[in-house]
């Protein structure tokens, strides 16, 4: 599929998207009338907030669902935002990715009876997990930074060196850490130490084995 090709699709979903987030009873209208109805008076139509085909990642702070949609708060490292799209079990914690979406500016949900300030839209949450739940791995910390609530740290387990993200934890060089399950966030960007990692893994948390030298 052509790069045009996937925007132009990204683009239908997110209508589609927007249409049925209608509350029941309301009127139905065509894709484009469907974008002006769910804005407020007066609110610039949603080609003057720019195309779709922007991808976003981040941890869910908050969610909720209605109206068949689940509406989520994620943190993306540099912001704090809010995301619709379709019913998706969720958890606070989780880390998701988000192929596409559209910045729908000031939204109404009647569904929840809630008007967001800045809401994006997404055709789909995806939340891939690294392994099993109760799967425990270990590793020695090679380096570690505190920012914004989250510890990053990168971590040794055998011949494999990989970063860890996890809440805000005091470790040290040396120690022996063990943590349970994650999730891959490739590309994740953090805007607060202004660095983007290939790959990253979030964790619930870290737990200190061995407390080295």
């Amino acid at each position: 599929m052509t790069h045009a090709a996937r925007r132009l699709f990204g683009a239908t979903l997110l209508l589609g998207l927007l249409a049925a987030a209608c509350a029941p009873g309301d009127p139905q209208p065509a894709a484009e009338e469907a974008v002006s109805a769910g804005l407020p008076e007066g609110h610039p139509p949603i080609g003057a907030m720019g195309a779709t085909g922007t991808a976003l990642t981040g941890v869910v702070l908050e969610t909720m669902d209605g109206g068949g949609y689940t509406y989520a708060r994620l943190d993306t490292g540099d912001r704090e935002l809010w995301v619709a799209g379709p019913l998706t079990p969720l958890t606070v914690g989780a880390a998701v990715s988000l192929p596409d979406t559209m910045n729908m500016g000031k939204f109404t949900a009647e569904s929840l009876n809630r008007t967001f300030d800045d809401l994006y839209f997404t055709g789909g949450f995806s939340t891939t997990e690294l392994n099993a739940e109760a799967m425990e791995f270990e590793g020695t910390v090679t380096e570690t930074v505190n920012a914004a609530g989250y510890t990053y740290l990168q971590v040794q387990a055998g011949e494999l060196s990989i970063w860890l993200a996890a809440p805000e934890t005091e470790l040290k060089v040396g120690q022996k850490v063990a943590w349970n399950g994650g999730m891959k966030m490739p590309q994740f960007h953090s805007g607060t130490l202004n660095r983007t990692w290939d790959e990253i893994y979030f964790v619930d948390g870290v737990t200190v084995v061995e407390p080295g030298a």
